[in-house]
């Protein structure tokens, strides 16, 4: 229904505003073209840009997931400055993305806001020396300006509609396809349910000491509760 008087404001303020002055009406026809050429433009970086940084945000996400799953393993292998080094740089990508989202933004809504300042400055030089001249009476001037703001938000509202539904089929397909992954890692486990846990003749010292402990034996079995009990120094920890 919005979109209905959009349209019908559109026609009804471009015959009006035609009708009152020819020349401003084709100034701020040129200007509004300018406007939603760059718009367009910069939508358009700006999509490919955020899909850019979704993607990134994603991967940053799945390697900081696996870090913290696979955590024991990276520290047993001595991989951790590495596995440090690969998030400070997948991180660095990150904020560099949002970086240029963040410019493309910045010199869409500059343009929008100098193109605006060019038309009204515009618009009131060349209309108040009509005004003066006798071209166009103080009535039909205001009147010209209601109805040009009415056709250039009408036509703006209609520009943005048509970008927020692209940007929308984008997310709408990228959620179709995440749900359509699978997850490969998932299924590519089989857990084992481990029955008994067992250590024979374990000995241990630490550099130039005693023995911690001499020849332990002793087995864990699975359904059962176990507790570790000595003083301090006995070696619980290291065991």
């Amino acid at each position: 229904f919005s979109v209905i008087c959009d349209i019908e404001t559109i026609l009804v303020s471009i015959v009006t505003i035609f009708y009152i002055s020819p020349l401003l009406s084709m100034i701020m026809l040129v200007i509004l073209s300018i406007t939603l050429f760059f718009s367009r433009k910069y939508s358009r970086e700006l999509s490919i840009k955020n899909l850019a940084l979704r993607e990134r945000t994603d991967k940053h996400f799945r390697l900081a997931r696996d870090i913290i799953l696979h955590m024991k393993a990276i520290k047993t292998a001595n991989a951790t400055t590495s596995f440090s080094i690969r998030y400070d740089e997948d991180l660095q990508r990150v904020k560099s993305s949002t970086i240029e989202c963040s410019t493309i933004s910045w010199k869409a809504n500059a343009v929008g806001s100098i193109m605006e300042n060019i038309d009204l400055i515009l618009f009131l030089l060349i209309g108040s020396s009509l005004v003066l001249s006798g071209g166009m009476s103080l009535s039909l001037f205001i009147l010209y300006s209601s109805y040009s703001k009415l056709f250039s938000a009408s036509v703006t509202r209609l520009f943005n509609l048509g970008a927020n539904s692209q940007h929308l089929l984008v997310s709408v397909n990228r959620v179709f396809d995440v749900f359509a992954q699978q997850d490969s890692q998932t299924n590519s486990y089989e857990f084992q349910v481990i029955q008994k846990i067992s250590i024979s003749n374990v000995s241990f010292a630490y550099d130039g000491g005693t023995n911690v402990f001499t020849d332990l034996s002793f087995a864990f079995e699975a359904g059962r509760s176990y507790a570790l009990v000595g003083s301090n120094g006995s070696g619980k920890k290291t065991l």
